[in-house]
C-alpha cells in the first residue's frame, strides 16, 4: 500500500507469504552462529528476533 492505494509489487517476497520465514532461517542462520560465538543469548523464529540479557542495564 502506498498512500492508501494498493499496489502491485513484482520483486521480493510479499509480507506474510510462506516462502518468507523459509528464506529468513536461510539466511539469518551463520548470523545466529556469530552472535551465539560472541556470547549473546538470542530466540529467533523466521524474521522476528529477540535479544536475550541477563540485567536490564544495555538492553535498551
Amino acid at each position: 500500500m502506498d498512500g492508501g492505494v494498493v499496489v502491485d509489487r513484482h520483486l521480493g517476497t510479499p509480507q506474510g507469504g510462506p516462502l518468507s520465514p523459509l528464506l529468513a532461517n536461510v539466511l539469518f542462520d551463520e548470523v545466529d552462529k556469530a552472535l551465539e560465538a560472541r556470547g549473546h543469548s538470542l530466540a529467533r523464529y523466521a524474521d522476528d528476533c529477540l535479544r536475550l540479557r541477563g540485567q536490564h542495564q544495555g538492553a535498551l
